[in-house]
């Protein structure tokens, strides 16, 4: 879980700025939370008596430390797994340009600090989950600097696999996306934020970087993904919501006023191995030693 804390505005009332894109002359909201500021961060809760009572993990919340006693980013909508008997793997969503990881080896009590992984991210939540046959899934909205400054924020939900635990990420795939590209190289490891966007009213407009504003025609919406793993297949859930132009009035008609907001595919396991079946890489080594009992 997470917590977060903070003032929502400050001494002047000053309110965030809003990130969008032009659509088709309408402008349309783009937000992820780009101008949050609020600060989070992420704790554990385990039970060992099937839920009657519960204890938080001992070595206190996880955050991200870029630079000793100095610069701080959040992390929260955490997402976890375990790798082997004892070691979990946790991801978590954050606003610098890639999914965070943490680790620990002892149930869940203690964690590492987190750390950057090589799967570009928006700021939006993952999931990670163990297949059957011991590797790692992980889906997540992947997206690199310059689409996000562009607007194109939560427009691609990607999965790739892991076959050493965690370490190395292989078969990228597109679950649901606006772009050809299965995987993006992570950028600089940075505030990523929109260059599109506003003050309220009577503010100063901000500088904008103009060769990122380019206008659009279409802009889908879909994000956090929601994995059940069975035996052959794998299940995923996640919202979904795009714009299209009301037939009489100037204005966009968003697919939530018309019912729906969430799709489901079922995808064989091959899928995520490229169609073909699952096998292990004979040149990785494990990323991990198990742990001891």
């Amino acid at each position: 879980t997470y917590i977060f804390m903070g003032q929502g505005s400050g001494p002047d009332d000053r309110t965030p700025p809003s990130s969008g894109i032009l659509l088709n002359g309408h402008w349309v909201s783009t937000a992820a939370h780009f101008f949050d500021p609020h600060f989070s961060a992420v704790y554990v809760c385990y039970s060992d008596d099937d839920g009657r009572s519960w204890k938080c993990n001992s070595d206190g919340e996880l955050m991200i430390l870029l630079d000793w006693s100095a610069t701080y980013s959040y992390v929260n909508e955490p997402t976890a797994t375990e790798v082997a008997p004892g070691r979990l793997l946790m991801m978590m969503r954050n606003a610098l340009g890639r999914l965070f990881q943490a680790w620990s080896n002892d149930n869940g009590e203690t964690w590492t600090r987190p750390q950057p992984t090589s799967l570009a991210s928006s700021t939006a939540p993952a999931q990670i989950r163990t297949l059957p046959n011991g590797h790692l899934l992980v889906v997540w909205n992947q997206e690199g600097e310059e689409e996000v400054k562009r607007g194109y924020n939560r427009t691609r939900i990607s999965s790739a696999i892991s076959r050493n635990g965690g370490s190395v990420w292989e078969f990228f795939q597109n679950v649901e996306s606006m772009h050809e590209a299965t995987r993006v190289e992570p950028g600089p490891i940075r505030p990523l934020r929109p260059a599109e966007y506003y003050f309220n009213p009577g503010l100063p407009a901000p500088e904008r970087e103009v060769e990122h504003i380019l206008p659009a025609t279409f802009h889908g919406r879909w994000s956090y993904p929601s994995v059940f793993v069975m035996k052959d297949r794998v299940l995923i859930a996640h919202t979904y919501s795009y714009y299209e132009e009301h037939p009489m009035k100037a204005q966009l008609i968003h697919s939530r006023e018309k019912g729906f907001n969430q799709k489901l595919k079922v995808l064989p396991l091959s899928w995520f191995y490229g169609g073909k079946e699952p096998a292990d890489n004979p040149m990785l080594k494990e990323a991990y030693e198990p742990a001891k009992p």
